[in-house]
């Protein structure tokens, strides 16, 4: 009985450690309301499959919160009765009268004012709970506790109710009007108890699943509010002529743009943004370096020079500077790290570049003798520059990666670093603590570090600094791991970078106060600022998984009684139910050379999806460094919708979607502006037009062009709509699948839908043939067709065992357990559960 005491209460702790994890999380879906077309608005349906049967007495429970400014008025839930009843609760969030009302029909039961609420408002998680007591007609409905009751008018003659959320078009009930609201923790309780709980936390795209018997529910145009932790979202852009530096204040929540004459100070609590000009002085002017830092033990900015003793210092009080020069001199540490030292409350800089040498100089600025003092670290540290470092204790730094050589030199084997140091604050030595392996794709590190004590981890943004158009990535590294196996996660959203070695920075800092990574980004004069709720997760995390439960105890206890049953059910069901063979003949084959064939990436009249984003002209020259930000997504929007409808893309969707802060007017004289640079940049590619199709923006002549999106698609149509299996179709597919993702680095809101049905579409096709008896005998075929699935879902358990399977009899077995071992380590990091596919199972499919 102890046994089963321990087993009980590991899992109690298992499941409670899990519960704590989640309560980090933001959760609930938002609702879209009057702010978008009433097309795009959200809607929740609990009863999707058909009415829910309630018991004589039942009970709604959620939680709402209300928010000011994008219409008041609309539905919070409409209750349909298989009778054609309705019992509806509505809102008037800025009403002087009642702002809450229970209907049924066409007459009000009950209303709510906000004054009557204690503990509501805007932004404020609300506990709504209603009951009908169907025997007797009567209603309740209670908000934060304050509850009122009513009589129905009539019997009500059934059981049977769909419960909708939001918008509605449901047999003869139609309503477009949204409470402007977002919702989590739903429950249905019959007859005291809990019968359905849909958290609407974790999500499964346009479904939810409910934690007691995994019912489904479906949301349209969902914003699911836990995704904040998955995607990054621009918060604020502004332009700073003349950019000297930026640095930030932590503890108080600002951000400092400089220039000569001013300070832009953005508040990141509203993202509003306070000039501060300058009454006397001036920053040092160094732009190669941006040697400007905020010092938070005195409330100070401080310009420093390496070749000058005097720190530069701005008083905000005041509005003046120490010192006002005007000499300008090339930095000999551009792209150096910086940072307060605890210990004297003064300046530390690591490393830099200038005039062709990387350093390994650790500077020091004295406040006493109000001097410089410089320790050359380089039998300790190799010299390098664009490395990532923080201040992580009283005692000690952390300097991670970066860009250099061990001579100093640039023209003698310049490399990556990805080594960990701890440096020391008080004697300024180095102590390397592990190294990560070599990546497939380099990257270095932004100047910052974001430590994390409790997981012993730190977040940084990476990117490749050998590319002008790259991207920055959020990414976590676990310093408890072994010395040289330090492992780290790269999350799946990206922000576009064009990193220009003077003229690109960025930097990234904790707002513990709203629990978000916040990154801010500035390239020659273009301020951009960005945020993620903390901590992040991987798009697979937040994804529910339908059939887990809640009640892990009462599975526990079951599977102990039911495990001999069970375990005999399960031997004849795999012995009659085992896949069919992927393989007749088992071929060996040891040559890749015709493993991967990347199609033709530079025909002239191309335009290329798939991957990166590039468009080639009919004179075969790459335009796509033509596209502006704004004329990019115009393209793309228009291309989109041209080739999914035929028709192209509406003025009211252009407006909703890139000049929605725009007046009517305003949103057309855009409009005409950039359709018009729009036809210059493609003044060049002869066969394609934009056309006003019928009030539509289209594409013409796609047809006379190669577009490896479109044709992917009429690919997997001409297989599906012909009886023949034709080999040359799949393999054709299968190559063209694998240059890429659907625009895995454009991040619109509104491409997702396009991305996660291509992706979708992409793997059931490859997962259809797999069997095919021509595909069984060809392992190259199987292990490319596994690769296209795993582009999209890399812990897919079908693609994994294709593709070890295939790489076993192909000769390369260490390489199948390989990846056999990555993918299960993968999978249990994000499902919280073991794989159950053994390595020994996926090579014995044939026998």
């Amino acid at each position: 009985m102890n046994w089963y005491k321990a087993v009980a209460c590991l899992l109690f702790l298992v499941c409670s450690f899990e519960a704590l994890a989640q309560n980090d999380l933001l959760s609930g879906l938002y609702f879209s309301s009057h702010e978008v077309i009433q097309d795009k608005r959200t809607s929740l349906n609990l009863s999707p499959h058909g009415n829910l049967k309630f018991s004589d007495h039942f009970s709604l429970e959620f939680e709402a919160s209300f928010r000011e400014g994008d219409g008041y008025y609309g539905y919070i839930f409409r209750i349909l009765g298989e009778d054609a009843t309705n019992i509806d609760l509505v809102s008037n969030l800025a009403s002087t009268t009642s702002n809450f009302w229970l209907v049924y029909k066409e007459q009000t039961l009950l209303s709510f004012k906000w004054e009557q609420l204690p503990g509501t408002g805007y932004d404020q998680w609300a506990k709504i709970k209603f009951d009908l007591d169907i025997p007797n007609s009567r209603v309740s409905l209670s908000i934060n506790d304050v509850k009122q009751e009513s009589t129905i008018p009539e019997s009500i003659n059934t059981h049977l109710f769909d419960v909708i959320f939001g918008a509605l078009h449901h047999k003869g009930f139609v309503s477009v009007d949204v409470c402007p609201m977002s919702l989590k923790n739903v429950k249905l309780v019959k007859d005291g108890e809990l019968s359905r709980y849909w958290k609407l936390s974790k999500h499964f795209n346009d479904k939810v699943y409910d934690e007691m018997k995994n019912a489904e529910a479906w949301v349209s145009n969902p914003i699911w509010i836990i995704d904040r932790h998955v995607k990054w979202k621009k918060v604020k852009e502004l332009q700073v002529d003349g950019l000297i530096g930026s640095t930030h204040d932590t503890r108080n929540g600002r951000i400092f743009f400089l220039n000569d004459k001013e300070i832009y100070c953005v508040n990141i609590n509203s993202f509003e943004v306070d000039t501060i000009p300058y009454l006397e002085g001036k920053p040092y002017e160094d732009k190669l370096a941006r040697q400007i830092i905020y010092n938070e033990y005195f409330d100070q900015l401080w310009s420093f020079d390496f070749d000058t003793e005097a720190i530069n210092i701005f008083n905000f009080e005041t509005q003046t500077w120490s010192e006002s020069s005007d000499k300008t001199v090339e930095s000999l540490y551009a792209h150096h790290n910086k940072f307060i030292s605890p210990i004297d409350s003064s300046l530390i800089t690591i490393g830099g570049y200038g005039h062709y040498i990387y350093s390994s100089v650790v500077h020091h600025y004295n406040r006493e003798s109000k001097s410089w003092e410089t320790f050359d670290r380089k039998d300790q540290i190799g010299p390098r520059y664009l490395s990532g470092a923080s201040v992580i204790s009283d005692k000690k730094a952390l300097v991670f990666g970066g860009y250099g050589s061990q001579t100093g030199h640039q023209e003698l084997s310049p490399k990556f670093y990805y080594d960990f140091f701890y440096f020391d604050l008080k004697d300024y030595t180095f102590e390397k603590i592990g190294t990560l392996p070599t990546p497939e794709t380099p990257f270095v590190p932004i100047e910052t570090l974001v430590y994390d004590k409790s997981g012993n981890c730190f977040y940084t943004l990476i990117y490749n600094n050998m590319q002008h158009n790259t991207h920055l990535r959020l990414a976590r590294f676990n310093l408890d791991d072994g010395k040289d196996d330090v492992k780290y996660v790269v999350y799946n959203d990206s922000i576009p970078y064009n990193f220009l070695d003077v003229e690109s920075w960025t930097s990234l800092f904790l707002d513990e106060k709203r629990s978000e990574l916040i990154t801010y980004i500035t390239t020659g004069s273009k301020v951009e600022i960005f945020s993620i709720s903390y901590p992040p997760k991987l798009k697979q995390e937040v994804l529910q998984k339908a059939g887990k439960k809640l009640s892990v105890a009462n599975l526990f206890w079951s599977f102990l009684i039911l495990l001999p049953s069970i375990g005999l059910v399960f031997i004849l069901w795999k012995r009659k139910s085992r896949r069919t063979p992927y393989f007749y003949d088992v071929p060996v084959v040891s040559n890749y050379t015709e493993l991967i064939h990347i199609p033709e990436q530079n025909k002239p009249s191309s335009i290329y999806l798939l991957g990166n984003f590039k468009v080639i002209d009919s004179e075969g020259n790459d335009i796509t460094g033509s596209f502006a930000p704004t004329t990019s997504q115009l393209f793309l929007l228009m291309l989109m919708n041209t080739i999914k409808k035929g028709k192209g893309t509406t003025s009211q969707e252009l407006k909703n979607i890139l000049w929605f802060d725009k007046d009517d007017n305003s949103a057309r004289n855009n409009r005409n502006v950039y359709i018009n640079k729009l036809r210059l940049i493609l003044k060049s590619f002869e066969e394609i037009k934009i056309i006003n199709d019928d009030g539509c923006q289209a594409i013409q002549g796609l047809d006379l062009i190669f577009c490896d999106y479109v044709r992917v698609q009429a690919l997997i149509n001409l297989m599906k709509n012909n009886p023949v299996f034709n080999k040359k179709l799949l393999v054709e597919l299968t190559d063209l699948s694998l240059t890429g993702t659907l625009l895995p680095f454009v991040q619109f809101e509104w491409l997702e839908s396009y991305q996660t049905e291509y992706s979708n579409i992409l793997i059931d096709t490859m997962l259809q043939y797999k069997d095919h008896v021509e595909v069984k005998k060809d392992l190259i075929l199987l292990l490319k067709m596994a690769d296209v699935i795993l582009l999209h879902d890399n812990i897919d358990e079908d693609a994994i065992a294709m593709k070890c399977y295939a790489l076993f009899y192909m000769g390369h077995k260490k390489q199948a357990l390989d990846i056999f071992n990555k993918f299960s380590t993968d999978y249990e990091n994000l499902l919280a559960e073991k794989t159950k596919l053994t390595f020994e199972d996926l090579i014995k499919l044939s026998k």
